[in-house]
């Protein structure tokens, strides 16, 4: 139905119904997501990361209520996700916590103080290699 119409309120009301069917196996599913997202050896990263998505869009489908026992447990995998040494991980980390910070509202703000000087070092540190990219991508055109 979602993608049958553009009418927002059908929309709206799909989501609704979807919400209200996944909230039964929020338990099972976050039980099982809560595993893989401590698995800590390199390969296992991406399935870390993946897990995390699936848990902020688990956030999205249910509701802050409904999320808000997994809320600490997950802000903390998200936040040692970013110290790993894994890019992957580190998308997959700030998509999660953009999607709990969505869910979670004013129950979110206590995170920020943490997690505001990581992503402002963080966003410092891709300038120039943002700049370095664009630059080698001409000199290879010239070359």
């Amino acid at each position: 139905m979602l993608e049958a119409t553009n009418k927002r309120s059908v929309q709206e009301m799909t989501v609704a119904t979807a919400e209200e069917e996944f909230t039964p196996y929020v338990v099972s599913v976050a039980s099982l997501m809560s595993k893989l997202m401590e698995l800590k050896e390199d390969e296992t990263y991406s399935l870390r990361g993946r897990a995390l998505e699936c848990m902020g869009h688990i956030a999205i489908a249910v509701g802050k209520e409904y999320f808000r026992p997994y809320f600490g447990m997950m802000m903390q995998c998200a936040c040692e996700g970013l110290t790993l040494d894994s890019t992957d991980l580190h998308e997959f980390a700030y998509a999660a916590l953009a999607n709990l910070a969505k869910v979670m509202g004013d129950e979110f703000a206590p995170v920020l103080a943490e997690l505001v000087p990581h992503l402002v070092t963080v966003i410092s540190q891709d300038e120039g290699q943002f700049e370095q990219a664009e630059e080698e991508q001409v000199r290879s055109i010239h070359s």
